[in-house]
């Protein structure tokens, strides 16, 4: 840990799940834009509890974990660093979808968007043509 990372209280988040590292990496999506809103905690929660792999799980337990480590960590960035080597081969693709469409679900991709779906193409090992395949048929779901 940095100088200025100690003074800000910036701290390595603990993520010990693939549960939580999936949740982690949809939160830090949508909290990307510095903040996130009921609705966008409303729609994570139904997100994931559809998903097979939260079958059993508490839920509001996961992510009152998440948002402390995401507050601690400080980033989206650091979210993501520290939860992509959890996520099982089975899950990468699933989850890389998942947050294309988080992303261009208003029609926008800011910078730090296009920086987030880059970090995680590299390091869940999503291929050109899988993430070009995902964001046409994202951009053609989410098109007005």
């Amino acid at each position: 840990m940095g100088f200025f990372d100690s003074l800000l209280k910036v701290s390595t988040p603990e993520i010990k799940t693939e549960k939580e590292a999936y949740a982690a990496i949809i939160y830090a999506s949508m909290a990307i834009d510095g903040e996130i809103s009921e609705e966008e905690v409303h729609d994570l929660i139904e997100m994931v509890a559809h998903n097979k792999m939260f079958k059993g799980a508490n839920i509001n337990d996961i992510f009152k974990t998440i948002a402390s480590n995401y507050k601690a960590a400080g980033s989206f960035e650091k979210m993501v660093e520290v939860a992509i080597p959890k996520i099982t081969d089975a899950n990468k693709a699933k989850l890389f979808i998942t947050v294309v469409d988080i992303v261009l679900s208003d029609g926008v991709v800011a910078q730090k968007e296009k920086e987030l779906i880059e970090k995680l193409k590299s390091g869940l090992g999503i291929s050109d043509d899988l993430a070009a395949k995902a964001v046409e048929v994202l951009l053609l779901k989410n098109k007005e």
